[in-house]
């Protein structure tokens, strides 16, 4: 019984092991195809995301690379309802407005000004 039993648990460990394998393979790839999306240059995305501090919501975005810049885009439904022009603050409260929106997300922007790599913007979408 106790041989049956070991049968039994190794066949389920290397179950276990080939899928935790194909899981860790297919997250490496797409975790490899959004850094690419996000990437530009040594310019690129760490985070994005909305945090609260002292009672009111923020949207926080956090970048790898030199002499950066971030521009927020407050959308609803499909229309611009703020947006804050390239700034050095990676932090921006969000508009009360936008937080009751059901349909409400942030197109953030990010963008060195190194002579090196002008024009070169990277682009992330936070939905609310």
């Amino acid at each position: 019984m106790n041989e049956n039993c070991n049968e039994l648990w190794e066949s389920r460990y290397r179950n276990l092991e080939e899928t935790l394998e194909q899981i860790i393979l297919a997250s490496k790839l797409s975790m490899e195809e959004l850094s690419s999306k996000n990437e530009l240059h040594g310019m690129r995305i760490r985070t994005a995301r909305i945090v609260e501090i002292e009672g009111i919501q923020y949207v926080v975005c956090v970048a790898d690379g030199e002499n950066l810049e971030f521009g927020f885009e407050f959308v609803r439904s499909g229309s611009v309802v703020k947006n804050i022009k390239f700034q050095r603050s990676n932090t921006y409260p969000i508009p009360a407005t936008l937080l009751k929106a059901s349909s409400a997300e942030i197109n953030i922007h990010v963008r060195s000004n190194l002579p090196e790599l002008p024009n070169n913007i990277i682009h992330r979408k936070v939905r609310l």
